[in-house]
């Protein structure tokens, strides 16, 4: 399988066994023998096959929009394209029923689908790199030992969201590396990193191996490819210009929360509010003051916003 076809140069994140036996549990049915093997050895696409998904969730969805027993690795409004038991490529109808043959195998389907990407010295893969892990220290070994990444000890915070998730920045010791963003929210089990990463065409095959180790490492490791272009310039905030974005987003949130505060009404005289030791009153529509009311709402005190990384 996949010998009549070069995808050696294209960015390429295989599906592991437990991540197969996930995607197959969640369509309800076994992925057929040419895309499981495609999946196992390439992963999601990712711009390499316009007419298959992007995500593993567009191949769950078109699971359960059609009727038929081959199993459809792209849909495009009433039409199809599926791999049948007997391993063919059928192109169906979704109200006609009809199904044809197109292709005699799904490795034949992509050898007439898949044109070798350019390979220039100038040009780079784009690609967004993300984690989610508890486990700081393995990420920042993981990242110095494959992607020769090293980041600054302290993480310095950009302030809150609308939603309250806490972003901080690491910068990277190189300029010509690019800093990691943390993402992180109270009822979150675990942060989110993210970072943007390019890769020069003419070296993806070394860095495929990488991305595999980064992928075994439990790190929770996502990637996904922008497609290939000019190179870019790192994007890479000053200390300035963090801490300006800190101050704008710590101001809004404290807008937003004096708003809040104000929306929970007037308290009511004479009925203590239920916190020990409190001595204001509560509120209309609550046994706590207006101040208590708010930190058990928002799980913390009003003003306090996180300031460290």
């Amino acid at each position: 399988m996949l010998d009549s076809v070069d995808l050696d140069a294209y960015v390429i994140c295989p599906l592991s066994e437990a991540e197969l036996k996930s995607l197959a549990d969640a369509c309800g049915r076994p992925i057929a023998k040419g895309l499981r093997h495609f999946l196992a050895e390439v992963g999601m696409p990712q711009n390499v096959v316009p007419s298959l998904p992007q995500d593993a969730d567009a191949l769950v969805r078109s699971q359960h929009s059609y009727d038929t027993s081959a199993f459809i690795f792209f849909d495009y409004g009433e039409s199809f394209l599926a791999e049948n038991a007997a391993g063919q490529v059928v192109a169906g109808d979704l109200y006609a029923g009809v199904q044809e043959v197109v292709h005699a195998d799904f490795d034949a389907y992509l050898a007439a689908s898949v044109e070798p990407p350019d390979e220039s010295p100038e040009l780079v893969w784009a690609l967004e790199l993300s984690f989610s892990t508890d486990d700081e220290p393995l990420l920042r070994e993981a990242l110095r030992a494959h992607l020769d990444l090293e980041l600054e000890s302290s993480w310095q915070s950009m302030g809150p969201s609308r939603a309250d998730v806490i972003t901080a920045v690491a910068m990277s010791s190189s300029d010509s590396m690019p800093d990691v963003q943390r993402h992180h929210h109270g009822s979150w089990e675990a942060a989110s990193y993210s970072l943007d990463f390019e890769v020069p065409a003419a070296s993806i095959r070394e860095f495929k191996q990488r991305f595999a180790a980064l992928k075994q490492a439990k790190l929770g490791f996502e990637m996904f490819s922008l497609g290939i272009g000019p190179a870019k310039a790192p994007k890479k905030l000053t200390t300035e210009q963090i801490a300006s974005q800190r101050a704008e987003a710590e101001a809004a949130c404290l807008e937003r929360d004096r708003e809040f505060l104000e929306s929970l009404g007037a308290e009511v005289p004479g009925e203590p509010c239920r916190r020990p030791n409190c001595e204001h009153a509560r509120i209309e529509m609550s046994v706590l003051c207006r101040l208590h009311h708010f930190e058990s709402i928002q799980g913390r005190a009003f003003g306090e916003l996180e300031r460290q990384g």
